[in-house]
């Protein structure tokens, strides 16, 4: 991380890409007073205990995200409200597509393909994402999901339709 010179109220200001707020908004030319990052207010800092934390490990991972996650895993994703891919090889019908931008705590991407896996379409692709996401909001509109917590894995199971 670069730190630029003192800013407004003589707090540290961290350059990077803009984070958005925890409203899910980036605006432009501000800083946070909590965490120094730009793009967001201190009312609604997705840093607050964090103090750069997430924001440098999000970073790192962008950077090295083989050391930390395989382009080989799919995640399932409780929070994620779109899924997305960073393995095009995992996708099949990879397509042009409106650009979509996403804004989340690591900075925004803007995706400009989409492709499809056996059993989800829609899948948003950009080789620079940070890992395969599956939303479960995306799951649920065509399967059942459940979890076992009882389970010392806390498994999390897809309905999957069975033909005989």
């Amino acid at each position: 991380l670069i730190y630029s010179p003192l800013c407004a109220k003589n707090l540290c200001c961290i350059e990077g890409p803009p984070v958005a707020g925890t409203n899910g908004e980036i605006i432009d030319g501000r800083s946070c007073f909590t965490c120094g990052h730009s793009g967001h207010l201190a009312s609604f800092c997705p840093n607050i205990g964090f103090q750069g934390v997430q924001y440098t490990f999000l970073q790192d991972l962008n950077t090295n995200r083989g050391d930390i996650i395989s382009i080989n895993w799919i995640l399932l994703d409780t929070g994620s409200t779109f899924s997305s891919f960073c393995n095009g090889a995992m996708l099949s019908s990879v397509k042009s597509c409106a650009p979509m931008t996403s804004y989340t705590n690591g900075g925004q991407l803007t995706y400009l393909k989409k492709g499809a896996i056996s059993i989800l379409r829609g899948i948003y692709f950009d080789n620079s994402a940070i890992a395969n996401i599956l939303s479960i909001k995306d799951v649920v509109k065509m399967y059942r999901v459940t979890m076992d917590t009882d389970d010392a894995d806390n498994s999390i199971f897809i309905h999957t339709p069975c033909y005989y």
